[in-house]
C-alpha cells in the first residue's frame, strides 16, 4: 500500500504482483473477496511483459474522483498554497537542518491562505492534525482529507521554535477548465490545429498569468488531432503567428491557416508557462 514512483510526489499506488499487460490499464484490481480496490495504471518491468510490479490507483481516491465527476462535471482539486519535499541527509547538511528526515516547505505562493498565514519557505512540517509528518506522502494524504473551506492544522520548526498554525483550505484555480467553459464549438473551432480557442481581450487575461504580448489567441481546449503531424499545442498555449504572422484574433488565426498551401509545415509560435516556443508541425504529403 502507498508505495511511490517518486519519493518527492504525494502520488501513491497499491502494489501487486497481478498480471498487467498492455491494454489492462483502466480496469479493476480485485482482491480476493471480489472487491475492486483499485484501478490498474502502470507496470515496472524489465522485460517488456507482465513480469515485474503493477502498481494501481487507490479505489478510495477513484471513488472521490468519480462522485465529483458524476455529481458536479470535473474534479476539485485544493490546498493551501505552498510546496514542500523531503528532507534527505545531503538535504539537511547543505541547509544545516536540525534533522535528517521530515518535510521541508521549499515554497510559499503569493497570496496564497499558507502565506497570509504566516508559513516560509524552510518552516519543517512536523504534523498536520496532529499526526506527525515524516513524508510527503503523509503530508499529502492529511491535507487529501480535508474539504474546502476546512482549516489545516499544521505544526511546524522554524529554527528552536514550534509554531501552530490553522490554514484555511481553498479549491486551486482551474485556469483550462475555466477557458474551457467560455468556448462553443461552432465559433471557436480551428480544425487544422484540432483546437477550441478563444481571443485574448480583458475577459481572460486576468484569468491567465502575465503574458509577453497584449495579443494573441489562447487555446483553451483540444478536440482532435487536427490536419498535421506533430505536437500541436496545447490547453493553455497563446497563439501569436504563424509561420511568422501575426495573429490577433481567432478569425486573424484562421486566415493565416487558410492561405497556407496543403503541403506547408507550419511553425506557431507560441507562449507556454512562461516561456516562448516554437511549435514545428508538418503534413502528411
Amino acid at each position: 500500500m502507498a508505495r511511490q514512483l517518486d519519493p518527492d510526489s504525494p502520488t501513491i499506488y497499491v502494489q501487486t504482483d497481478a498480471a498487467i499487460n498492455p491494454g489492462n490499464s483502466g480496469g479493476p484490481l480485485v482482491n480476493t473477496g471480489g472487491q475492486v480496490v483499485g484501478v490498474n495504471t502502470l507496470i515496472l518491468t524489465q522485460s517488456g511483459g507482465n513480469e515485474g510490479i503493477g502498481l494501481a490507483i487507490p479505489s478510495n481516491v477513484i471513488r472521490s474522483v468519480y462522485n465529483q465527476v458524476r455529481k458536479e462535471g470535473h474534479v476539485h482539486h485544493h490546498g493551501i498554497g505552498m510546496a514542500a519535499r523531503n528532507i534527505t541527509p545531503a538535504l539537511a547538511s547543505g541547509l544545516d537542518l536540525s534533522r535528517e528526515d521530515g518535510v521541508l516547505i521549499e515554497d510559499v505562493a503569493p497570496g496564497s491562505p499558507a502565506q497570509t498565514s504566516g508559513l516560509m519557505p524552510g518552516d519543517i512540517i512536523l504534523s498536520i492534525d496532529k499526526k506527525p509528518v515524516q513524508n510527503i506522502r503523509q503530508l499529502a494524504l492529511g491535507l487529501y482529507s480535508y474539504a474546502v473551506g476546512d482549516h489545516a492544522k499544521l505544526e511546524i520548526q522554524r529554527g528552536n521554535q514550534r509554531i501552530s498554525y490553522e490554514i484555511p483550505v481553498v479549491e486551486k484555480e482551474d485556469v483550462q477548465g475555466r477557458l474551457a467553459e467560455l468556448v462553443t464549438k461552432g465559433q471557436n473551432k480551428i480544425p487544422q490545429l484540432g483546437i477550441l480557442a478563444l481571443t485574448l481581450d480583458d475577459r481572460l487575461r486576468p484569468m491567465l498569468p502575465p503574458l509577453r504580448n497584449g495579443f494573441g489567441v489562447v487555446v483553451a481546449a483540444k478536440e482532435s488531432d487536427g490536419a498535421y503531424i506533430g505536437e500541436g499545442p496545447i490547453p493553455g498555449d497563446v497563439i501569436y503567428s504563424v509561420n511568422g504572422t501575426l495573429v490577433d484574433s481567432v478569425d486573424s488565426l484562421r486566415s493565416a491557416l487558410d492561405v497556407l498551401k496543403a503541403s506547408a509545415a507550419l511553425v506557431l509560435q507560441v507562449e507556454r508557462l512562461g516561456g516562448l516556443h516554437y511549435v514545428v508541425l508538418e503534413t502528411e504529403n
